[in-house]
């Protein structure tokens, strides 16, 4: 029981910080979006989906590679630490001078020929991220979470203020005749990307301690074995990720940045739905994995996805009745993207009962059927984005994002059923998805009514609690049951 505790508190913290960070940066949007063009907010885009892309491939894998081998053989896991740390950096290193090297190619393949610096501060942020990845994992293989938030943490609130100064304070002190340090006078896409740079810096200034008792070696006989468990992985994230961020990468060259610019932005609006799946996440899955032995657990996990399709649903539908209000968060200049906003909160919710249902090839080991659905995810994706943004813009790109996300959930189900079955209600909960994606449509492209949708929503959220009460009470502990 004290270790199920335990699990939970620490769970609790790694997730508070991570769904803390991204809250915190999803609250800077307003302030970017008022600030900067659409071509400007565009490249802010393109830049951290490049980024995204990237930490995935330089880190090999070498992360939950390390969390296996370190964690089961903790009489040597300074060995496996500085292995994978000094490999990591030492590739970093690599990385840092093939950019340097060929900057101008680089910059011209990424139509950055002209403004070379922000490629350089891209560089920067991607180093920053990559030398820290090992030590984070190391203080949660410690189980520190503490020392692990409060690092993350001081990350995070560095990368806010500076925002906040740049975008801000600075405009208003330079136009009030008041001197203002790194601030040229014209506010630019940079400051957001030196603001991460910052962050970075402040980490690694952190860890430092962390640097400095390093042994700084690599075993060749722990690195093959961490690279053959670690790339499997990589692949298997590349293609999850190319899922998620490919489209941000195309729309630049298809379209142009104003488009990638308005995309970007309205997607921020679906974030609401990301954090709540986070939300979801950091609380559900440790618990599913103890349970994992449990004579009922599979029909307790069938329970959990009931519960999952009316808290997704309710939050969907809350988040398109209320539009008309939260379409602000975004400036006006970007609204002519709402349209996108169904198709964007219907496939968040898909990706949320993705990651319910295919726990099933983690439970049962057989992880290889990840990657395989990475990578019908991935090659939809780029394929329905390749055939779409050209004829009918970003639009496409949203259709294709909800398209592969239903593609994935359906094969995941069906191969999940064969190998790993769970009773679920199929049938139940795909008439809870089909009226939630009908009120979802309506209330998003009925304009106004706001009233009238709110009803609408509160009935809909009222009937489904009533409808699943049984389910919900099941879920909650015995205290609090009576």
């Amino acid at each position: 029981m004290q270790s199920a505790k335990q699990l939970l508190s620490q769970t609790a913290i790694y997730g508070l910080s991570s769904i803390l960070g991204r809250f915190s940066y999803f609250l800077l949007t307003p302030l970017h979006t008022a600030m900067l063009s659409k071509s400007e907010y565009g490249v802010n885009t393109h830049i951290y989906a490049i980024i995204g892309i990237l930490m995935v491939v330089f880190t090999y894998g070498l992360e939950t590679s390390f969390f296996r081998f370190a964690g089961k053989d903790k009489e040597n896991s300074e060995n496996w630490f500085s292995t994978t740390h000094t490999f990591i950096s030492l590739s970093t290193l690599l990385i840092s001078a093939v950019i340097l090297i060929f900057l101008k190619p680089i910059s011209g393949i990424l139509s950055y020929s002209e403004t070379p610096h922000i490629i350089l501060l891209l560089l920067s942020i991607l180093a920053g991220e990559l030398l820290v990845v090992i030590p984070f994992a190391r203080l949660r293989l410690r189980m520190q979470p503490l020392k692990f938030a409060g690092i993350r943490l001081s990350g995070i609130a560095i990368n806010i203020l500076s925002n906040l100064y740049f975008f801000w304070l600075a405009p208003k002190l330079f136009a009030s005749g008041y001197p203002t340090p790194f601030f040229s006078g014209e506010i630019k896409v940079e400051y957001i990307f030196i603001a991460n740079v910052l962050s970075a810096v402040l980490m690694i200034l952190l860890f430092l301690p962390t640097y400095i008792q390093t042994k700084w070696s690599i075993d060749k006989t722990k690195i093959k074995t961490l690279l053959i468990y670690g790339i499997p992985l990589m692949l298997a994230g590349l293609a999850g990720i190319l899922n998620e961020l490919i489209d941000r990468i195309l729309i630049k060259p298809i379209l142009n940045l104003d488009e990638l610019g308005v995309y970007g932005a309205v997607v921020k609006i679906a974030v609401f739905m990301s954090l709540i799946i986070q939300a979801y996440r950091y609380a559900i899955e440790p618990y599913i994995f103890s349970t994992a032995k449990e004579k009922n657990a599979r029909e307790h996990y069938a329970r959990i996805f009931d519960f999952l399709v009316v808290f997704l649903s309710i939050g969907m539908t809350g988040i398109a009745a209320g539009l008309d209000y939260i379409k602000f968060f975004i400036d006006v200049n970007f609204h002519e993207g709402l349209h996108l906003v169904p198709y964007l909160l219907v496939s968040q919710l898909i990706l949320g009962l993705i990651m319910h249902i295919s726990l099933w090839y983690k439970l049962s080991d057989q992880t290889r059927y990840g990657m395989y659905l990475s990578g019908i995810g991935a090659v939809t994706t780029i394929g329905l984005n390749l055939a779409l943004l050209p004829i009918i813009g970003i639009k496409g790109a949203a259709i294709a994002n909800l398209v592969s996300h239903i593609i994935i959930f359906s094969i995941s189900l069906y191969w999940g059923q064969k190998k790993y079955p769970v009773p679920y209600a199929l049938g139940k909960n795909l008439g809870i998805l089909s009226l939630g994606t009908i009120l979802c449509f309506a209330f998003a492209y009925f304009q106004g009514y706001f009233l009238v949708k709110t009803f609408i929503w509160l009935t809909f959220a009222l009937w489904l609690i009533f409808q699943e009460k049984n389910t919900l009470k099941s879920l909650l502990p015995d205290s609090l049951k009576k």
